[in-house]
C-alpha cells in the first residue's frame, strides 16, 4: 500500500512538474509577420513567424516559423541542402542534427 501511494505521489508530481511546459505548448500564437520568397518572378515559398505575443525577440520562446513550398521539392532533397547550407554557415553538426 505505501508503494502504492508513492507512485500516485510520483505521478501527480510529475504531472505538475511538466504541466507549464505542456501549457506553453497548448496557447495559441500570434502572428508577427509573412513573406513570400521568390527567385526570378516564380514563387519558391511562403513563410510565416508566430511568437506568443506577436512581436519577435532573439531567444524568444515559443517561436513557431512555417515554411509552404510552392514548388514540388522532395523532402530528402530539402533536408540534405539545408545541412549544407546550414554547416557552410557554421551551425554546429549537433545543432544541425537536432533540427532537421
Amino acid at each position: 500500500m505505501h508503494k502504492i501511494k508513492q507512485l500516485i505521489l510520483a505521478g501527480v508530481l510529475l504531472c505538475l512538474w511538466q504541466a507549464p511546459a505542456s501549457i506553453a505548448n497548448t496557447r495559441p500564437l500570434a502572428l508577427v509577420g509573412e513573406s513570400e520568397f521568390k527567385l526570378l518572378m516564380l514563387p519558391v515559398y511562403h513563410s510565416r513567424l508566430y511568437t506568443s505575443n506577436g512581436e519577435y525577440m532573439p531567444g524568444q520562446r515559443p517561436v513557431k516559423l512555417e515554411i509552404r513550398y510552392l514548388l514540388n521539392i522532395k523532402a530528402e532533397k530539402l533536408l540534405e541542402r539545408t545541412d549544407r547550407e546550414w554547416q557552410q554557415l557554421g551551425i554546429a553538426a549537433q545543432d544541425r542534427k537536432t533540427w532537421l
